[in-house]
């Protein structure tokens, strides 16, 4: 299983939501989670491929967040 995990706010001019639309565009097959301590709930525009965590969250959440993705394909 090939996932990747990244936060809304990045340290560059690209943001999590980019990224996540550039993987699931390019590399379907690829488990997406974004996460973000901005957004209490799912935000608008985000794929429904691609699971939105909310922080704060334990590790647990997240390892379960990419199993859930890829059990929904």
């Amino acid at each position: 299983m090939s996932g990747v995990f990244t936060d809304v706010k990045l340290a560059t001019e690209t943001d999590g939501f980019e990224v996540a639309h550039l993987v699931t565009e390019t590399f379907p097959e690829i488990a997406v989670v974004v996460t973000s301590g901005q957004y209490a709930s799912r935000p608008d525009g985000l794929s429904e491929d691609v699971r939105f965590l909310p922080k704060p969250w334990l590790p647990l959440d997240v390892i379960n967040a990419f199993i859930d993705t890829v059990q929904d394909d």
